[in-house]
């Protein structure tokens, strides 16, 4: 890999998030909402505020399509122009769960809240076009973690509480109506599981993260019934914070178990898994023939050649680790880091 720019922050320490790449910048988040920096050369574009104060962002991601960027964060939601970072709506927090993945149609911004909320805001003014409470009367920490969009319909994946010491907690995958927000379906787990991230929809299948049982699950959306599950084994298991990422017809998912797994994503059998000096990863991406991953809390950056098997620390940041997930676009992977934001080659 090599480095092919990299811009400082001027008054942060990293950001959890993943950041989008879209109209030729990078989006990350800052203090007090989104910043852009051009694509090719890292020099900074712009920054907008979409909530007061100076709390860092949580967010999960940033979601950008069609010239506009959104952010769905704890502290404040809202939406900026691309080309100019003029702010075009901002709204007061929902609450929105912190590290959960939104998502954007050409209608509206889609996200999860802390409160057990599914939420649609217009993208021309940020009007709340339908709220979703999943789970009604809950008072124990039921988060809706990430939502996936496809068709008419909203998939979003939960960690129910359903005690005050988190002792019984159920994961669902609910299929919400795009237009209305009314429930469709729901798929739960069994006691002790909890789906974090947004869900990985493939051909029939949605792939979920299990970060509480250790594995990853694939539900049929036909017969809305597990069609796999991987298990735990003493040499190894999968208990991913974020998503998997999905290439062809392989699911690559960085574990707690500090390897990289390879899947097949129709029966979920092993391709291959391979161990790296990452400690317990926290995300993963896939850029060019590279699995890269990161630590769970921040850390240096790690690599698996999936064309050769092994695996090796790129040393690309000279001292710095990375604090958030990687986005790819081509053979260029964009990451943030504890000092600024990285933008970096892979071979192909």
């Amino acid at each position: 890999m090599n480095r092919l720019w990299f811009t400082p922050y001027s008054d942060q320490n990293g950001w959890p998030g993943l950041p989008a790449v879209d109209s030729g910048v990078v989006l990350v988040g800052v203090i007090g909402g989104i910043a852009a920096f051009d694509a090719t050369t890292g020099a900074s574009r712009w920054r907008a505020q979409v909530w007061s104060g100076g709390q860092m962002s949580f967010a999960g991601n940033i979601a950008a399509r069609d010239g506009l960027a959104c952010i769905a964060d704890y502290f404040g939601v809202g939406c900026v122009e691309i080309a100019t970072g003029q702010l075009r709506w901002s709204a007061p927090a929902d609450q929105a769960t912190q590290d959960g993945q939104s998502a954007m149609d050409g209608t509206a911004l889609y996200y999860g809240t802390a409160e057990h909320t599914v939420v649609a805001r217009a993208l021309t003014n940020g009007r709340v076009l339908w709220t979703t409470d999943i789970d009604p009367g809950n008072t124990f920490g039921s988060r809706v973690f990430g939502v996936s969009l496809r068709g008419d319909t909203v998939y979003a994946a939960t960690v129910r509480w359903l005690n005050l010491t988190g002792g019984v907690i159920l994961g669902d995958l609910i299929a919400l109506e795009k237009s209305t927000g009314r429930e469709l379906w729901r798929c739960t787990g069994p006691s002790k599981s909890g789906f974090q991230g947004a869900p990985v929809l493939a051909g029939n299948l949605a792939i979920v993260n299990d970060a509480y049982s250790h594995g990853l699950v694939a539900i049929n959306l036909t017969t809305r019934q597990v069609v796999w599950r991987t298990e735990v084994h003493e040499d190894g298991y999968i208990t991913a914070e974020t998503p998997p990422v999905l290439v062809g017809d392989t699911l690559y998912s960085g574990s707690t178990d500090t390897q990289v797994h390879a899947l097949n994503v129709h029966t979920g059998a092993y391709i291959w898994r391979i161990g790296t000096r990452a400690g317990s990863i926290g995300s993963t991406a896939v850029c060019g023939r590279l699995v890269l991953v990161v630590p769970f809390s921040g850390g240096p950056l790690n690599a698996v050649d999936r064309v050769r098997l092994i695996s090796d620390r790129p040393t690309v940041l000279q001292g710095d680790e990375l604090t958030g997930r990687i986005a790819v676009s081509g053979t260029t992977a964009y990451a943030t880091g504890a000092r600024g934001v990285y933008a970096l080659s892979c071979p192909e």
